[in-house]
């Protein structure tokens, strides 16, 4: 029975997650490991050592020549590599691994960070899809998040990124913040759905994150909303998107056994590169689905590593935001965007 689950698992393609860790400010809501960026020296540094660490990993996982169809930068803010160092790394992929033509490569962005020439030479080295952190067009509640765009640039960055060729698009929206009401909502709502992205990812903000603005909010200074505020603007989220022509789906897989599941969180997981993957020789996290939009890694209480709800326009596409499935309902990406 194990040779046979081996032999089958040996069957399923890869996912492969690498972590871009630099960022040009760090956002008071992320706790994922970031450093500031301080140019293309310190980058061309990380990306020595990233792709010595893929092929060191590859053969110490006995991965090397497996098909991958799933190849994701996260962050971090991944648009900040020059493209020169991207193209080495999905070239090293290339090397280690069977990836085909039709395989799905993502990158995150962030909208100050977007530029066309950038863009077109992403998608000239294979990148197929972006997935932009917008999180909110409430130019109060950017400020709140510490992100370093405001609206207009997120709605620039749409333009140059279509521009450049970009047929696959996703944006990540935030819900349940401070300060954030319901008309607001409804507003950053209606700004994503005018922008014609694919896919479109709400995340609920976490109170388990060790964040500067979770001190904040502890300490008084900002009131989020409260559970049945934030149900309501879930809930709002959902029904807005379906009635624009977007199609809400699970995370959960249909006709595919639990096991199977479990299986690609863990392969996405165990395919990680870079200073935020987990340490080689370690035992990979797996993954459990708790409720529908809701994934989180298996453990104590079963607590949820994030939650949210995805949607996509095209039924069988979308590529899911991270954390969610991707472009088939077989994939699964590691959460969180910078």
């Amino acid at each position: 029975m194990e040779s046979s689950e081996r032999r089958e698992r040996e069957t399923v393609p890869l996912g492969i997650y690498v972590h871009a860790p630099f960022c040009v400010s760090h956002c008071t809501y992320c706790d994922f490991f970031t450093r500031p960026f301080t140019g293309e020296t310190e980058v061309r540094r990380f990306v020595d050592a990233l792709v010595a660490e893929m092929a060191v990993t590859a053969a110490a996982l006995n991965l090397r020549g497996r098909k991958a169809d799933t190849f994701y930068f996260g962050g971090g803010t991944p648009s900040l590599l020059p493209p020169r160092d991207l193209d080495r790394i999905l070239e090293r992929a290339r090397n280690l691994f069977s990836m085909g033509g039709d395989a799905e490569v993502s990158l995150e962005a962030n909208p100050e960070s977007v530029t066309r020439e950038k863009m077109r030479a992403y998608r000239e080295s294979g990148v197929n899809r972006i997935s932009l952190g917008v999180q909110s067009f409430q130019r109060s509640i950017l400020e709140t998040l510490g992100r370093a765009h405001g609206p207009a640039q997120a709605a620039r960055a749409v333009t140059e990124i279509r521009d450049s060729g970009f047929s696959n698009l996703s944006l990540d929206l935030m819900l349940a913040l401070p300060g954030q009401t319901r008309a607001g909502l409804e507003a950053d709502l209606d700004a994503a759905v005018d922008l014609e992205p694919e896919h479109l990812s709400a995340y609920l903000l976490e109170m388990d994150k060790e964040s500067a603005l979770r001190v904040r909010i502890e300490r008084g200074e900002l009131a989020p909303p409260s559970q049945e505020e934030a149900a309501e603007m879930y809930e709002t989220a959902c029904t807005r998107l379906e009635g624009s022509g977007f199609r809400h789906y699970r995370s959960a897989l249909r006709g595919v056994r639990p096991f199977r599941l479990v299986l690609f969180r863990r392969e996405a997981l165990e395919g990680r590169a870079g200073s935020g993957r987990v340490p080689r020789g370690g035992a990979p996290r797996r993954a459990t689905v708790t409720r529908d939009g809701e994934w989180g890694p298996a453990g104590a209480h079963g607590r949820g590593h994030f939650r949210g709800a995805a949607a996509s326009r095209r039924s069988g596409s979308g590529g899911g935001g991270p954390g969610l499935l991707g472009r088939r309902s077989d994939r699964a990406l590691r959460p969180g965007s910078g």
